[in-house]
């Protein structure tokens, strides 16, 4: 069982455009940061794609992994660097935990594909995770979980999936609340999810 987190830049295609060389220099920063983090939670780094990371977590009773530390971490980091000739650079966050076949170097399956396509659904200064990434990767008391509700992915057919937002006080900016609404479906409610208690995901 694994974690799996995929970084990505929003809008990095336009930032090239207007601004190659920063904008470029900024995607390779945003790479070592992730390293890093990422090893100092307990992961690893599998591969890069352009603006993209994809990081995988072990789920075991000796090592003991945090993602969603490391995806909070993440967000307050991006914020605070300090190449803001492209400033206005926002980082997305996707996690999911199930199985996956590793060889080559890289991990395949559906549970890599589903961390992926919730890109889609994900703003800038989001991080957007699963309840099964919440069973196996419980989150600290500081984190505040909200319900973004069940959506279809691209690839998964009818299949929805329940979408949930880590929000912490470091690391969401004024600019990513506002771009909530792309997440709740017509009359559903922000509902914030109390814990430690995880009695919801049945």
């Amino acid at each position: 069982m694994w974690a799996f987190m995929f970084t990505d830049i929003e809008n990095s295609t336009d930032f090239l455009r207007q601004d190659e060389q920063a904008a470029a220099q900024a995607i390779f920063n945003h790479r070592n940061v992730v390293r890093r983090c990422v090893k100092a939670h307990g992961g690893r780094v599998i591969n890069t794609t352009g603006d993209g990371v994809l990081a995988a977590y072990p789920f075991t009773t000796v090592h003991k992994a945090r993602p969603l530390e490391c995806a909070v971490a993440l967000q307050s980091r991006f914020q605070q660097r300090t190449d803001k000739q492209v400033d206005e650079l926002r980082l997305r966050i996707t996690i999911h935990c199930g199985r996956a076949m590793y060889a080559e170097g890289d991990f395949i399956g559906l549970a890599v594909n589903l961390t992926q396509r919730m890109l889609g659904l994900a703003k800038g200064g989001q991080i957007l995770v699963t309840p099964e990434a919440m069973v196996h990767f419980p989150p600290s008391t500081e984190m505040q979980i909200h319900d973004r509700g069940f959506h279809k992915l691209k690839g998964f057919g009818d299949a929805l999936q329940q979408v949930l937002e880590i929000q912490y006080a470091d690391a969401i900016s004024p600019r990513s609340r506002v771009n909530r609404d792309h997440l709740r479906s017509a009359g559903q409610q922000d509902t914030t999810i109390e814990h430690p208690s995880l009695a919801w995901i049945g």
